[in-house]
């Protein structure tokens, strides 16, 4: 599903989020998921019905009719076999990336088509503007420009930044942060119309964990010129908002490569349902995980869904791995919640050993050359800890990361049987993570 990534400068068990490259998002900008997801965190392209290639252009502007420069601009294509945009349903293939001219102008020489299927996205500090179901072999010119909407949220916090999300999940979605007074204000929209809306927050490491629909029944259209106001308002209920995250403390968000997390889905009216997917952010040439066993269809908004998913084997070691919740009982539905967690490594040289052995611990994480990762120790049974503190852990070393991420301890002669953990910061969320525990029998 599309979102955004709206940081913002939230505390919890980390530092600021210091964005990556690869993640496509600064504080307070928004960010598509196919932008998030580029050339690198796409599948390649695979080859489409024609190899003619069409010479394609436009402009970006703004609600005023200004043009803006130095936007980016996207063009690509979603693999037939979906109905819709959902990246349960379809593959987006990644074409290529431009950025807007002063006059807020871009190009594209050469565009393939796979017609009725093909897509552009314009994206920059205020809004995303994303059209799909274009055919660029009939069409060269294009203008993107939002429309407005009114927009109403009760019952939210009066501190509270909230994003938009305006589209119809078979051609257009704009997502914005619109300025809320007094609980309502405007929020962008994409021409030619669009059927959904939620509200959302999100974490200040890139999480998407709160959700609250538009109550739209039938999902009737709601016509969208550039540069006007539609004459459809949509109030929001913040009470209804669903929640998902992944289980435990922030701290706790880190796994091996086949291991296990747990997501809670809560306030989901009766009836809906939710299905969930995973996949890494670096790189994604293996795809989408899909956990069709784990769907759950609510029986009211009461109850607390956990559900348990495993980590692929392949993701990918020293990179997040991200799992969506989404509601796939209504196809036009934008509600898609998401959390991440960090894939690395630790291990023992040994899992048990004689009084008087030794031991080395090694592991790998996401971080380069001059990081370290801090080892602790307890002679007690235990999880991995709830804070940074690390309260009933002991020191045992500080350990530096190699170009590849990778660490290793000096040989260590545990006099008792030992649970071993490592805190490492995580480069492209800024929070703080344990790896998973190790336990080294002595007898």
């Amino acid at each position: 599903m599309k979102r955004v990534l709206v940081v913002l400068a939230l505390l919890t068990c980390g530092a600021l989020f210091v964005p990556a490259a690869r993640a496509a998002t600064v504080p307070h900008r928004l960010a598509s998921i196919r932008t998030h997801r580029s050339a690198a965190l796409l599948p390649a392209p695979l080859a489409v019905a024609s190899a003619t290639t069409y010479p394609i252009g436009g402009t970006v502007k703004d609600f005023s009719g200004q043009p803006l420069a130095g936007w980016g601009v996207d063009w690509g294509w979603f693999d037939p076999s979906g109905a819709t945009w959902s990246f349960t349903d379809t593959v987006y293939h990644y074409g290529a990336s431009a950025t807007t001219a002063t006059d807020g102008t871009f190009s594209f020489p050469a565009v393939t088509s796979d017609p009725l299927h093909d897509y552009l996205t314009a994206y920059g500090d205020t809004f995303v503007l994303e059209q799909w179901g274009l055919d660029f072999s009939t069409t060269s010119d294009y203008v993107l420009q939002p429309g407005h909407v009114a927009v109403t949220l009760t019952n939210a916090p009066a501190s509270q930044v909230f994003g938009l999300k305006l589209g119809d999940a078979a051609g257009t979605l704009a997502e914005s942060q619109p300025r809320l007074t007094a609980g309502s204000g405007t929020a962008d929209a994409a021409a030619p119309d669009f059927n959904s809306a939620v509200a959302f927050t999100s974490s200040w490491y890139g999480a998407l964990t709160a959700e609250a629909e538009w109550d739209n029944p039938g999902h009737p259209t709601v016509a969208v010129t550039p540069g006007q106001l539609a004459g459809t308002a949509v109030p929001i209920d913040w009470s209804t908002a669903v929640h998902g995250h992944l289980t435990g403390a922030l701290c706790q968000h880190a796994a091996r490569p086949g291991g296990t997390v747990r997501f809670a889905v809560s306030n989901l009216p009766a009836g809906e349902q939710m299905s969930f997917y995973g996949f890494s952010w670096w790189p994604a040439d293996w795809g989408v995980q899909t956990y069709p066993a784990a769907t759950i269809t609510s029986k009211g908004s009461a109850k607390t869904y956990v559900v348990s998913l495993r980590i692929p084997a392949r993701a990918t070691v020293g990179d997040m791995y991200e799992i969506d919740a989404t509601r796939t009982d209504d196809p036009q539905s934008l509600l898609d919640l998401y959390d991440l967690t960090q894939i690395c490594t630790f291990g023992a040289s040994r899992s048990s050993i004689a009084r008087g052995g030794v031991v080395r611990l090694t592991g790998r994480t996401d971080t380069g050359p001059y990081s370290t990762v801090t080892l602790f120790a307890r002679h007690s049974r235990a999880g991995v800890p709830s804070s940074a503190a690390a309260k009933g852990w002991a020191k045992v070393a500080t350990l530096r990361l190699d170009s590849k991420g990778r660490f290793h301890s000096a040989r260590l002669h545990p006099r008792r049987t030992t649970w071993y953990v490592a805190r490492f910061s995580d480069s492209d969320s800024g929070f703080t993570v344990f790896t998973p525990v190790v336990r080294v029998a002595v007898h």
